[in-house]
């Protein structure tokens, strides 16, 4: 690098430097006594050595979306407090930081419960049609001896709560994944969706969910086509009588998150 390349790269630096310090000065210069709220939702004041660096939101009309006049307002607008905010509130308004965490504590509470959570539950389903469970060849005969359309499987469950009024009510979509059953069903070989009601039941965000949808299964035993029970067979292994079929059916569910 030539010297005078040096020199230029070093008045860029300088002007870039000078650019960035006007533009971080211009908050506390034009909101004093002010709280602004960041991209990442914690709040500064004034007072803060972020303050500075906090953009500036502002909506269709122009109006600034992320200023508010306390640290209370700005956490009751869904804002957090970091550690050091909290110190200070705590050294000015000792009341103030107490109502502020409360407000924080109920932000965190309502994050979990709306939003994507997931949940471990039990599921009972009936399938469009009936699967065999157990079958058998007698005097070359084919004889069905148990087949069915219910079980119950254990499943894990993702769903997303669209935020309510009612901040103990959630509901929204859902999908489900078997893990075990009766048979000893593998994972992924059960899958479902469909709609979840949730009531929220402690202060952290966890919930007890029912949840309605439908449900594919991957592993279900139909007899091979052409045949029926009773019918006469050659074959003497009842598992080769036995094709796996996708079937389908609905599934109510119930469920919870911890």
């Amino acid at each position: 690098m030539s010297t005078l390349q040096y020199y230029y790269l070093v008045i860029a630096v300088i002007l870039l430097s000078m650019q960035s310090f006007n533009v971080s000065a211009k908050n506390k210069d034009t909101y004093p006594n002010k709280v602004l709220r960041s991209t990442t939702n914690n709040c500064w004041n004034a007072a803060s050595s972020v303050f500075n660096t906090v953009k500036i939101q502002k909506n269709a009309q122009g109006s600034i979306t992320n200023l508010y006049d306390s640290l209370v307002e700005c956490v009751d607008n869904g804002g957090n407090l970091k550690d050091s905010m909290k110190e200070y509130l705590a050294i000015t308004t000792p009341d103030e930081v107490s109502e502020a965490e409360d407000k924080e504590k109920e932000n965190i509470k309502n994050k979990k419960f709306f939003g994507i959570s997931w949940g471990l539950g039990l599921a009972f389903t009936h399938l469009n049609n009936s699967v065999i469970r157990e079958i058998t060849i007698e005097d070359k005969k084919i004889r069905i001896v148990h087949e069915t359309s219910h079980k119950a499987i254990a499943m894990v469950e993702s769903h997303y709560f669209f935020e309510t009024k009612d901040k103990d009510f959630g509901h929204g979509p859902f999908v489900a994944i078997g893990l075990v059953g009766k048979e000893g069903i593998d994972p992924l070989t059960t899958y479902g969706a469909g709609y979840m009601w949730g009531w929220k039941r402690d202060d952290r965000g966890n919930s007890w969910n029912v949840g309605l949808g439908v449900f594919v299964d991957t592993e279900s035993n139909l007899l091979s086509a052409d045949l029926s029970e009773g019918d006469t067979t050659t074959q003497t292994d009842p598992a080769k009588l036995l094709k796996k079929s996708d079937e389908t059916g609905l599934m109510l569910m119930f469920s919870a998150n911890f």
